[in-house]
């Protein structure tokens, strides 16, 4: 299976040790992490010595596991903290002028994406980044945009483009990336998403982004190559209201998606195409669905939600679909999860 942060983590030597997953929430500490294995959760790590100081929105980590991205709801919103076997450093937030919604990084950690509370091109800011120092530079801003608001952004696998899901039409943005920054915006795509988008994921074999919207069919994906292609037909079963966040599996064969009702996990396989939709979780994620990430080996399904527990992971199969959810863990999550992540794989 290729997948660009494993063979990151070998370069590095091996990755994270002890493996994590680490918990985004709207309640102090606002970040939550627990050691894993294959049996379940484990011991739970000290809070950040440094707390943000209002809730988060999302979660990104870094390819090479060592370091953090949390926008969070405050006025220059972008926190990043260090990662070494548990919360480090706490780096100054990153120079933007509002609440911060949504981060992703490159392949290589060396460029943070930011989504942002603003308006036109200022919704999409990118700095570079290092993961031992945190924010650098800004890159210039975009000189082209069809959107307000930066509710989700992705950067592709070859880092040549760049995504950010919106809340004004066209809803969905990309633009060429090279090491000088933006590039002009590519032609919206021929069918647009029906409605605001609040979240955006490129598969990571690059060869589709998925966007999903407030208005059925509720998660759109689109066909990609050097630009938007042909919107690819709906899934028999779509999710019931709007998907808060997508994620494809390392070898893009799954995609899964959340939301606040009906099953909230929904879990699709993908060939140039929905497949039929895995049948529900055994045990549905408590309250509202909120983020979903897989592990790196695709083993594994993690859920971030409203209510207790607020951390959900279920083992999946490719043959039999989702698992039973695992056992809560012994020292609970700080409360309204938004985001969620796995770092490394079980020993």
């Amino acid at each position: 299976m290729t997948n660009i942060r494993r063979a990151l983590q070998a370069t590095a030597g091996g990755g994270v040790s002890p493996p994590a997953i680490i918990l985004a929430t709207k309640d102090s500490p606002y970040l939550d992490a627990w050691e894993w294995d294959a049996s379940g959760f484990g011991t739970k790590y000290s809070d950040p010595s440094t707390l943000m100081t209002a809730m988060a929105y999302d979660l990104a980590v870094s390819p090479t596991e060592d370091a953090l991205l949390v926008p969070y709801d405050v006025a220059n919103g972008m926190a990043a903290y260090a990662w070494d076997g548990g919360f480090g450093t706490k780096y100054t937030n990153a120079a933007i002028s509002d609440v911060g919604y949504a981060a992703a990084f490159n392949s290589d950690g060396t460029v943070a994406l930011l989504g942002t509370n603003k308006d036109a091109m200022e919704g999409i800011n990118a700095f570079n980044f290092n993961s031992a120092s945190g924010f650098g530079s800004e890159f210039a801003a975009p000189t082209t945009s069809g959107s307000w608001h930066g509710y989700g952004v992705a950067f592709h696998p070859s880092d040549t483009a760049v995504a950010a899901a919106h809340s004004t039409s066209p809803y969905i943005d990309a633009f060429p990336w090279s090491g000088s920054g933006f590039g002009t915006r590519y032609s919206n795509p021929s069918t647009l998403p029906p409605a605001n988008a609040v979240c955006c994921n490129f598969s990571n074999d690059g060869s589709a982004l998925g966007v999903g919207h407030g208005s059925s069919p509720y998660v759109s994906v689109y066909a990609w190559s050097s630009g938007f292609g042909s919107k690819y037909s709906d899934p028999s079963t779509t999710p019931a209201e709007l998907v808060r966040r997508l994620s494809w599996s390392a070898d893009s064969a799954t995609l899964a998606c959340i939301c606040n009702s009906g099953d909230k996990l929904d879990v699709y396989p993908w060939s140039s195409g929905f497949g039929t939709r895995y049948s529900a979780a055994g045990t549905l994620p408590a309250g509202n669905g909120q983020a979903v990430a897989w592990s790196a080996d695709g083993d594994y399904i993690g859920v971030a939600s409203s209510s207790s527990p607020y951390i959900q992971v279920y083992p999946f199969d490719t043959s039999s679909g989702i698992g039973t959810k695992w056992s809560n863990p012994g020292s609970g999550a700080s409360g309204n999860a938004v985001g969620i992540a796995f770092l490394g794989g079980p020993p």
